[in-house]
């Protein structure tokens, strides 16, 4: 039989261990509550920054949860690897100059290595977003391969060299004297739908101006926004699943970004061309 002494040590003990145990479940009670907190101000901040509505607070709030996947464990950034992979898997993206201009305008700071998990977050709702000066402010970036920090303008010469890289103008199968004087001409008709003060640059106002009036613009120099095929299936999961759900559908992506396929260059004036627009006379 246990002496009084005895017993009272074991209570102590106890008391102490629950004391531990309660004190331990306040501090990850309080952290995973802040945790909350600084998400929730995160799908605030988007929110508002790209005019979402009340209504799509769910969906803007699956996308972090889905971002917040992505990173190796104990880290918060995102290497090039994952981003590009889950580009390519996810939502078709398949350029790899343009993904590699992605990654680069996305960083919050140039200098950065990866990428902020709230930053992969912000190109997803630029993706699902509705609003074309949302989209366009992206997209030029992209094309002018220059931080949001940075003077944002390009020249006739600079889309020259973007659209000699997508068009793919010398082939085996034709002259290349003949191609070169094709790609000027769409080069010049190019400048002259953004080219509105005819100064031989195209600044981003410019640019928002002719894509509000002329959407098939948007993706002028090459596509980096999801097609509908990969970008409706997405918008409906994160839309009606719930964020356990988001959790548990994309727990192993990181992993299978890692397996993603080489990317190849594909290069087809047949994919993008002809298209057919109002010319600038007419707009």
């Amino acid at each position: 039989m246990a002496s009084i002494s005895e017993k009272t040590s074991n209570n102590v003990q106890s008391e102490q261990e629950e004391s531990k145990t309660g004190l331990l479940g306040v501090k990850k009670y309080r952290s995973l509550k802040l945790a909350k907190r600084e998400h929730e101000k995160l799908v605030s901040k988007i929110m508002s920054e790209m005019k979402f509505g009340p209504q799509d607070r769910r969906m803007i709030s699956n996308i972090f949860a889905y971002c917040n996947l992505m990173p190796r464990m104990g880290s918060t950034t995102i290497d090039k690897n994952i981003f590009v992979g889950q580009l390519f898997k996810t939502f078709g993206l398949n350029d790899a100059q343009v993904l590699d201009r992605m990654f680069q305008v996305s960083k919050g700071r140039p200098k950065d290595i990866e990428l902020e998990v709230t930053d992969f977050a912000r190109v997803i709702c630029i993706f699902v977003s509705n609003d074309i000066r949302v989209k366009a402010k992206f997209v030029f970036r992209v094309y002018n391969n220059k931080h949001i920090t940075e003077t944002q303008s390009m020249s006739s010469r600079d889309i020259y060299f973007k659209l000699r890289t997508i068009v793919g103008y010398v082939t085996a199968e034709s002259n290349e004297g003949e191609d070169e004087e094709t790609l000027r001409e769409i080069v010049d008709v190019t400048v002259g739908f953004f080219d509105h003060n005819r100064d031989g640059m195209v600044d981003y106002s410019e640019f928002e101006q002719t894509v509000i009036k002329q959407p098939l613009l948007l993706e002028c120099l090459g596509p980096c926004l999801p097609e509908p095929a990969y970008l409706l299936p997405f918008k409906k999961k994160m839309t009606e699943m719930t964020e356990t759900e988001v959790l548990g559908h994309y727990r192993h992506e990181r992993t299978r970004c890692l397996r993603y396929p080489h990317i190849k260059q594909e290069n087809s004036i047949q994919k993008l061309y002809p298209i057919e627009l109002d010319l600038p006379g007419n707009m």
